[in-house]
């Protein structure tokens, strides 16, 4: 009848195939799919995520079955591509050591997001890039061994940037609170709470 449906004598096929858009995320809550990467780091923003942000409003930003396995003070959310963004909250153990005018401040809100999805990136640095680039596209950098990684941080206008690195090569981007880490003990503080 020319509407290209065909009858059972010919024998079509009809194949069905996930969307490439989307993958399935290692790690992610039931069976959900990995969130696209949007956005970009800009202000306090990194993509969907953002500091000072509280967590249910981050949480609200994201598919919610990308969200991976988290612990105390972090949320992790799969990005397509095998690669995530998180985001890190006050602990009950990290505010005890903070004053208690950023305690009041910071409750509940996220205080450090980064990620190591290639789309983020600052003057042109992303993940991948290697470590001496990055250290000479920015001055004053301040570097933080923290386990096996080095975090550089570097002022902005709004928020502090941040890239972990490891190997000689950067594998995250991402921003923390200006406040907390204006000084080189609260600084390693803030990175030592969430290096895990």
């Amino acid at each position: 009848d020319g509407g290209g449906a065909g009858d059972r004598p010919d024998r079509n096929v009809e194949l069905l195939v996930g969307d490439p858009r989307r993958s399935s995320g290692a790690g992610a809550v039931g069976k959900g799919r990995c969130a696209r990467a949007l956005g970009k780091v800009r202000g306090k923003t990194v993509g969907s995520a953002a500091l000072g942000r509280l967590r249910a409003t981050n949480r609200n930003r994201f598919r919610s079955s990308s969200r991976m396995r988290r612990r105390p003070g972090m949320d992790r959310w799969c990005l397509v591509g095998s690669r995530g963004i998180r985001a890190g909250y006050p602990n009950r153990g990290y505010p005890a050591k903070m004053s208690p005018s950023d305690r009041r401040r910071t409750r509940g809100r996220a205080v450090l997001v980064s990620s190591s999805h290639p789309r983020y990136s600052v003057k042109g640095v992303r993940t991948g890039t290697s470590t001496r680039t990055m250290r000479k596209r920015f001055k004053g950098e301040r570097g933080y061994r923290v386990g096996k990684n080095v975090w550089y941080l570097v002022a902005g206008k709004r928020a502090r940037i941040v890239f972990k690195t490891r190997a000689g090569k950067v594998g995250e981007v991402g921003l923390a609170d200006k406040r907390l880490t204006r000084t080189r003990q609260g600084a390693r503080r803030l990175l030592t709470a969430f290096e895990r």
